[in-house]
């Protein structure tokens, strides 16, 4: 089969397997290697060579671990201390140590027994963050302490990810060769975060004042891509580079239009992973050791559920969100895939040991359904009380009021609203302007108004006023429609450049505009005054 027609199939299968995954409610992690499955060797057959599309893919497991990093403000690691580095650590050691005992006893050596341990410690981010928003509990008191393991456990991959080279290294080898190398890369990651520290967010800056956008999406894939292979060239791993790029870019204004011109490489490049991950995996492990598959599934769920339990009563959970609590993240995760995966090439553990951890996780994730279904079954998620709910801190803090174009004439509605005490969000793709609405502490992100995954990171699905002062009158019109399309409730009041502007304007039926400043200021302050109150 030609390298067109594989790559044809591929994201045709891509293409379905994710809505199904959605609407089936099984995740899309699950969708996408179950569509692997299908496809692959063990399936339909259609494709054989699944090593070489993972070996391609696995860059999409950098660009996720550049995202956490983007993720991972101070402010939000701070506001949730006690869950992620409490909760989370108890959790992962607790679950990696019994289980990492349990594979040592079974024959495993004992590095891939901590491979084993570590890798299974792990829950799916994504897929038990969605059963949550799902059933509305993410906001529950079991919901915020399963965002915060969920969180370290995020951190913990970058550890990992810095041991397995250790684990892989021959006993042969001389001690003092290893503490030299280790000590000299060491040195040279401290001076790659240090250097990059005053070399990232200046140099994004300097692309971003050339308004080109194409110029600035290679250079977040730049980003990444360049300090995964710094990392990679001083014998750490590729994911921890992204990972520290991350972090080093989360406080800056340049954050939010990254994570939207990465998520998409990232989306693709992940999913064609865990398709790549369904095709390698070997089903007739289950044909030829179905009680070790078995006993391995019911043995993970069993004890990750009781160990998470525990976690649940330490911190005082009642008993049914306990039960909740751990039967959310009681399977095993999609990081699973990747330990496992690189652990095998790195020869720390066999073909055979990759093949069944692997199919262990994945039916892991298809039980964790039942598991929660016999959860609600005993104790339905609706006799919570009111006081049994807390709030989590949200991402970000969503306004009422988003600027959109910060020039003179958004300049001039931010000071009417400051002058109010009224906080907005401003969205503008000039960097100048862009600092400026730091300096006076309100919520900034750089980019385009125009594109529909920026808005969605500017919360203009909770916002009611978005004021559009961009001066390009077919960014304008753009933004119109797309507003309209997918932000329904959002009213709009736009400035006209000129009477053609204004025509065109009216025929998309924005909610106020004006060819001068202080109709549509006054009538912005008005509408302000009547939504909220002084």
């Amino acid at each position: 089969m030609s390298m067109l027609l594989e790559i044809t199939l591929l994201l045709l299968t891509a293409a379905l397997a994710a809505p199904l995954g959605r609407y089936s409610r099984v995740g899309s992690v699950l969708a996408f290697a179950a569509a692997g499955v299908l496809v692959g060797p063990w399936g339909l057959a259609l494709i054989n060579d699944a090593q070489a599309i993972l070996q391609f893919a696995e860059i999409g497991v950098v660009f996720l671990l550049f995202i956490i990093g983007l993720e991972l403000q101070p402010r939000r690691l701070w506001a949730l201390r006690a869950s992620i580095f409490g909760a989370g650590s108890v959790q992962v050691l607790s679950s990696a140590l019994v289980i990492s005992a349990i594979a040592f006893g079974f024959g495993f050596s004992w590095q891939a027994a901590v491979v084993t341990g570590y890798g299974l410690a792990l829950s799916i981010t994504a897929f038990a963050l969605r059963l949550l928003a799902d059933n509305q509990e993410l906001n529950s008191a079991h919901g915020r302490l399963g965002f915060g393991v969920l969180l370290f456990q995020d951190l913990a991959v970058i550890p990992f990810l810095a041991m397995l080279p250790l684990l892989a290294m021959e006993p042969a080898s001389a001690p003092t060769g290893h503490a030299l190398v280790w000590w000299q890369s060491a040195g040279l990651f401290v001076a790659f975060v240090v250097g990059a520290h005053w070399v990232m967010v200046p140099f994004l800056r300097l692309i971003a004042w050339s308004r080109v956008q194409e110029a600035f999406t290679a250079t977040a894939l730049l980003l990444v891509l360049g300090s995964a292979f710094v990392m990679e060239e001083i014998g750490l791993s590729m994911g921890l580079g992204a990972f520290v790029a991350g972090v080093l870019v989360a406080d800056s204004e340049y954050r939010h239009q990254l994570e939207a011109d990465i998520e998409p490489f990232k989306s693709l490049l992940l999913g064609l992973f865990f398709m790549a991950v369904g095709m390698s995996t070997n089903v007739g492990v289950l044909g030829q050791m179905p009680v070790q598959v078995v006993g391995g599934v019911l043995l993970l769920l069993l004890i990750k559920f009781m160990l998470l339990g525990g976690v649940g009563l330490l911190y005082s959970l009642k008993r049914r969100q306990t039960l909740r609590f751990a039967a959310y993240l009681c399977q095993g995760g999609e990081f699973g895939f990747v330990a496992f995966s690189l652990a095998a090439t790195m020869g720390i553990v066999t073909g055979d040991e990759k093949d069944l951890l692997i199919l262990i996780v994945t039916l892991s994730m298809a039980l964790t359904l039942l598991v929660l279904k016999g959860v609600t079954v005993l104790m339905p998620p609706n006799e919570f009380s009111e006081a049994e709910l807390v709030s989590m801190l949200p991402p970000e803090e969503a306004r009422d009021i988003i600027i959109a174009g910060f020039g003179r004439f958004g300049q001039i509605l931010g000071r009417i609203l400051n002058a109010q005490d009224i906080r907005y969000t401003a969205i503008d793709k000039n960097p100048d302007q862009v600092q400026l609405v730091r300096r006076f502490g309100n919520q900034v992100y750089f980019g385009d108004v125009s594109r529909h995954s920026l808005l969605d990171k500017a919360h203009a699905g909770e916002a009611k006023v978005l004021a559009l002062c961009i001066d390009d009158v077919e960014t304008s019109l753009e933004a119109v429609k797309l507003l309209k399309k997918h932000y329904p409730q959002l009213r709009i009041f736009a400035r006209a450049r000129n009477r053609f502007h204004e025509m065109r304007l009216r025929e998309l039926q924005v909610d106020y505009m004006s060819l001068d400043f202080d109709g549509v200021a006054l009538a912005v302050d008005a509408k302000v005054n009547h939504m909220m109150p002084a």
